[in-house]
């Protein structure tokens, strides 16, 4: 079943349906140029989207690639702890809730609530 049959089958209104909607309207009012100029953009605009989409895969994919094994994370404890400097934490260190990532990003498991 192609895409927008399945759309209009769950009441989903899709791009694809609206365009099938667009083009076959046309197409029944004998406006054959419009049908064809609403396909053909839309076709350029699947292949752009396609296009960007693989670009940016590729640009995250090289990102991951030169990513460090290792890296030094500071956290910022002194909202709980009130101590004057942040602290460092490697991985497995407990950290309080409410600590702040002085500098990146911080992933948190916790243990207990």
């Amino acid at each position: 079943m192609t895409s927008h049959l399945r759309a209009l089958r769950y009441r989903a209104f899709s791009i694809d349906l609206l365009v099938t909607t667009a083009v076959t309207g046309a197409l029944v009012i004998g406006e054959f140029v419009e049908a064809g100029v609403v396909a053909f953009l839309f076709v350029v605009g699947s292949w752009l989207e396609a296009r960007t989409l693989e670009r940016t895969r590729r640009s995250v994919s090289d990102l991951l690639d030169i990513a460090p094994e290792e890296a030094d994370v500071i956290r910022d404890g002194r909202t709980i702890t009130g101590e004057p400097v942040p602290a460092e934490k490697s991985e497995g260190d407990l950290v309080y809730a409410g600590t702040m990532a002085a500098d990146g990003f911080l992933t948190v498991r916790a243990d207990s609530v």
